[in-house]
């Protein structure tokens, strides 16, 4: 018996399914939308799929979902854990406290108590000075019983994650084994400030991901599939419940770069401008070497900016009329700039009826399906993991940290449920950072694999 994949998507405008067969062929497929809360739309849009008589829900054996749930979490700071934030690297940083450019309702809604302990290192790896244990201790006394999770961040921990280790091990001493501790050397790249907000905010969401998971796991069920489950990452590749539950925050942002992978793969392009359209606006990113063409500098959500990994998107929030097509036409024009006459795809629920056909494309492609493209994109994508890390320009130490960065991209894509005998590196970035004195350079590794 062949298997069947199937791919969920909620947006915040609608809902979207899709059912594939072992040839890539879209067996069934279904869209709704959006009404009420997330699950029931997608409770709607599952009873579609399974409903139809080509669909035997036995057959399904894998199911990935994308969801905004998580982005709505901390929109209206609801469902949130309350976390002790834990900064190691006084006195260098305390100009800014963490979360002092946070939101005050997001703040006191995910914030058990913030400290600044002293300890850190240099950009080369180097301590700073040693990790200020007593402080640590002390400061997690005071959220004893009001914390459901930590987030630690050390300075250069990209370079010396050590006294983030250390500081965990005192967590689970004072607060029990099973405490849940995020740390920013795993989550974020460098940065201090966005490092930490990210780190934060994925410590913050862990039990918004296990409702999620639950919920999902139930609805599956309900309806006779027994499915391996899969989640979307904001890149554009998906991961397993354990690498999701590990990574929570690793959900924002995940539709936008399903629907630009799954326009390219429905479209044959590589290398291209993706434009979706919605029935309230439009987004328009770009598709480089078939993966999501990602933004360089830190991001924002609901006012905080953290380093996540997420596509350069540029968002309209109306696109009615000639004003609208002139808007999208002048940001079409300003996404791509490596080729004269790139590509361009449409999808979207309102891809059909764009007419307008803007100039300097080469060719513009408005796929079959286009409109659930995003639940193809969960479909097809592989699974992914990356690395960061920070070392001094030196030949030895530039080799010694890239290796160590590879393996640690592998492994982490093979958490996130890559096939190991088909994970590989696809991308090795170096990137000096100016800067600093004696500039040292950040080592960027992404490994990338089909899902076993």
């Amino acid at each position: 018996m062949t298997e069947l994949r199937l791919g969920l998507d909620v947006a915040n405008t609608h809902a979207e399914g899709v059912v594939l067969d072992e040839h890539d062929r879209v067996l069934v497929r279904a869209r709704t939308e959006k009404g009420g809360d997330g699950e029931s739309s997608l409770r709607t849009v599952l009873g579609n799929l399974v409903e139809d008589h080509r669909l035997d829900p036995s057959r399904i054996t894998r199911a990935v979902l994308g969801s905004a749930v998580a982005a709505d979490a901390i929109e209206r700071c609801r469902g949130l854990r309350r976390v002790a934030v834990l900064r190691v690297g006084a006195p260098l940083t305390l100009a800014v406290p963490p979360l002092g450019t946070w939101p005050l309702r997001l703040r006191h809604s995910a914030s058990a108590g913030e400290a600044v302990v002293g300890g850190g290192a240099e950009y080369d790896g180097r301590s700073v000075s040693p990790l200020d244990g007593d402080a640590v201790s002390r400061f997690l006394a005071t959220v004893a019983g009001a914390a459901e999770g930590v987030a630690v961040t050390s300075v250069f921990s990209s370079a010396a994650p050590d006294h983030e280790l250390q500081a965990a091990e005192i967590v689970r001493r004072e607060l029990g084994a099973s405490m849940e501790v995020s740390l920013s050397h795993e989550i974020g790249t460098t940065g201090l400030l966005e490092r930490e907000n990210a780190t934060v905010l994925s410590a913050a969401l862990l039990g918004v991901v296990e409702r999620l998971l639950a919920s999902f796991g139930e609805m599956l069920a309900e309806r006779g599939i027994d499915a391996e489950l899969f989640l979307a990452q904001g890149d554009g590749t998906v991961m397993t419940p354990e690498h999701a539950l590990r990574f929570p925050a690793y959900l924002l942002g995940s539709g936008p770069a399903s629907a630009i992978r799954g326009g390219a793969w429905l479209s044959d392009v590589m290398d291209g401008v993706s434009l979706e359209i919605g029935r309230t606006g439009a987004t328009v990113g770009a598709v480089v070497n078939g993966r999501p063409h990602e933004r360089a500098t830190p991001n924002e959500l609901a006012g905080v900016r953290a380093n996540f990994r997420l596509p350069e998107l540029l968002t309209l929030p109306s696109v009615g009329g000639a004003n609208g097509q002139t808007r999208i036409a002048t940001a079409l024009n300003g996404a791509w700039r490596a080729q004269p006459r790139p590509t361009l795809f449409v999808v979207g629920g309102g891809a059909a009826a764009a007419a307008a056909r803007y100039e300097g494309f080469g060719e513009t492609i408005v796929p079959r399906d286009g409109d659930v493209a995003r639940a193809i994109g969960l479909v097809i994508a592989p699974a992914a993991g990356h690395a960061d890390r920070v070392c001094a320009n030196r030949p030895a130490a530039r080799q010694t940290t890239i290796e160590a960065a590879r393996a640690d991209a592998i492994a982490r894509a093979i958490h996130a449920g890559a096939d190991p005998a088909r994970v590989q590196i696809v991308e090795v970035d170096e990137i000096p950072l100016t800067y600093l004195l004696d500039p040292p350079i950040r080592i960027s590794v992404r490994a990338s694999g089909p899902r076993i």
